[in-house]
């Protein structure tokens, strides 16, 4: 009793605004158009409305399309073919064909069938009432769901994020009861009661496309601020990219992280990774490692890059081919690439005799595999993560790691932001700052004497 009550309060609001909007589409087609039994567009308006909130918009412009080729086909139909079966037949399919070609959404083809139907059993007369009753509804609906009562995206999205957290939430109960009990009670567990998480999951990445959608394309949100956003800290991910234009366009102040950039063009603070890789390179080089594997990737990171061409200047200064270097290629910087690169870096011939990751987890899932393997850390394989996480100093064998120093990066981003929201009287000139990285040596790269 208590979900349903839930349902009906989180829902209200939107079965309210259906109502209103069936019945103001009744009223325009019955004393507007003149049309006698006006079924179709309150049909139309609650068609195109009956769907998750940020998707109402995109819904009914489904309506109107699906409606109108199937009205079309339908009409070319019952000149042709007249009324009988075969006619049907011939223009739900050709309809059909239609909708897939346009979108194929199933809301397209279903309004595509029925007007194909309509028209080839009611004549000409009712294929464009019916044209008319779709724009109809499907224009109040629009007006609605874009103009009078447009979704607010971070809204849209957090609702999503909840139900996707609950979810989650009741399937890890399921599962901790499981593992209390039996192999045989284990078995009889209703398991199907934790598949609605995946559709909760699917259900939070298509919100978050409706809700880009609302802010591109809804006259209330486009290229509008959000209320008490002033500025913006961008971390960009992609090195050949440059946000902070579309930022620039909307005059929204913003400071970008971990990624130096010109002066001429927005303020930067970033460390310099190159020398981060320069420094972990000149310190194995210097305890006798002549074969260095690199783990890292994927190559469009510039911190990645950058890493790894420090470790090649530091080969190349002490006069040695970049044959020196063995890259490991990963996707995703966490334990578990690093114990499968690890797996590999261990079938290797020669195998290397030290390793630098491009992050601390990568290095600490290698060090998981090569202790496991009987390789010992550092007498038969030196280490050096990136980073210093916590974790670098605290595990069995102390990681030696390169000093990221994310909190100063953090703070002086913060106040050049200030400094964009309050520039001094002369003017505001932009600013980049790189820092130095730091290294940091411990047990997995210097053997006990």
């Amino acid at each position: 009793m208590y979900e349903a009550w839930l349902r009906v309060r989180d829902n209200l609001w939107a079965v309210l605004q259906q109502s209103v909007a069936a019945a103001l589409s009744w009223w325009i087609a019955g004393n507007v158009f003149d049309h006698h039994v006006p079924l179709f567009a309150p049909i139309a308006t609650l068609v195109a409305l009956n769907t998750p909130v940020g998707g109402r918009g995109t819904n009914a412009v489904r309506v109107m399309s699906g409606v109108l080729a199937g009205v079309i086909v339908g009409q070319l139909a019952f000149h042709f073919l007249g009324h009988g079966d075969a006619a049907v037949g011939a223009a739900v399919l050709c309809a059909l064909l239609v909708a897939l070609l346009l979108d194929g959404q199933r809301i397209t083809m279903a309004q595509a069938a029925v007007g194909a139907v309509i028209s080839v059993a009611a004549g000409a007369q009712a294929g464009i009432d019916r044209v008319q009753d779709a724009l109809l509804g499907a224009g109040v609906a629009l007006v609605f769901s874009q103009l009078l009562l447009p979704p607010h995206p971070l809204s849209l999205l957090r609702r999503a994020e909840t139900a996707t957290l609950k979810g989650l939430g009741r399937a890890l109960e399921l599962t901790a009861r499981a593992l209390e009990e039996s192999a045989e009670e284990r078995e009889a567990q209703p398991w199907e009661k934790s598949r609605p998480v995946y559709t909760l999951l699917n259900d939070l990445g298509g919100t978050r496309s409706d809700a880009i959608a609302v802010a591109r394309r809804t006259p209330h949100w486009r290229g509008r601020q959000e209320p008490g956003m002033r500025g913006v800290l961008l971390a960009p991910v992609d090195s050949h990219g440059a946000p902070w234009h579309v930022l620039s366009r909307q005059n929204i102040p913003c400071v970008v992280v971990d990624r130096a950039v010109g002066e001429d063009e927005v303020c930067s603070v970033a460390a310099d990774d190159v020398l981060g890789g320069l420094l972990a390179g000149r310190h194995l080089l210097k305890a006798g490692h002549r074969r260095i594997a690199y783990v890292g990737g994927p190559e469009q990171l510039r911190q990645v890059r950058d890493r790894r061409d420090g470790l090649l200047r530091a080969v190349h200064e002490a006069g040695m081919s970049a044959d020196t270097v063995v890259d490991v290629p990963v996707h995703r910087h966490d334990v578990r690439s690093g114990r499968d690169a690890g797996q590999r870096l261990i079938g290797l011939s020669p195998r290397p005799s030290a390793v630098f990751c491009a992050n601390d987890l990568l290095a600490l899932g290698i060090m998981q595999t090569v202790f496991d393997a009987g390789v010992r850390v550092p007498d038969d394989l030196a280490v050096i993560g990136y980073d210093d996480i916590e974790f670098a100093e605290a595990c069995l064998i102390p990681l030696t790691s390169v000093r990221h120093p994310a909190g100063e990066i953090g703070r002086l981003a913060a106040e050049l932001l200030l400094k964009e929201l309050d520039p001094a009287p002369e003017g505001h000139r932009h600013e980049s700052i790189v820092l130095k990285p730091e290294l940091v040596v411990r047990r997995s790269t210097v053997p006990r004497a």
